[in-house]
């Protein structure tokens, strides 16, 4: 991670605030040095959206090391919004079990 990735998801941050957004759709693309995470929103009222990336470096690392990455990442965009997983995050891998839990039916007494 670096300070310019951390400096752009800051201003994301604060741009969301602002336009009152609380859903973010997280997408994941490999690259061969880095595994790119891209994060974008959309306003529910407006045609505003922001959008941004994070990159995760996989050079010289295997892909546990990678995925510990892309995982602590979602943790942290999940402190702040509600988080859809896009393409490559399909896996059941970087899912939440506290906000994806699987619901049971309520049963007649």
């Amino acid at each position: 991670m670096t300070p310019l990735d951390k400096a752009r998801f800051q201003q994301f941050l604060k741009q969301a605030k602002g336009m009152r957004l609380n859903e973010v759709t997280v997408s994941r693309e490999d690259k061969k040095r880095h595994a790119v995470l891209k994060y974008s929103a959309r306003s529910p009222k407006g045609s505003g959206r922001l959008g941004a990336e994070w990159r995760v470096p996989r050079e010289g690392r295997d892909e546990a090391e990678v995925t510990e990455d892309v995982k602590a990442f979602l943790a942290t965009l999940r402190k702040h919004f509600f988080v859809r997983r896009g393409a490559g995050l399909e896996g059941e891998v970087y899912a939440d079990e506290a906000m994806e839990a699987k619901a049971t039916p309520i049963k007649k007494a």
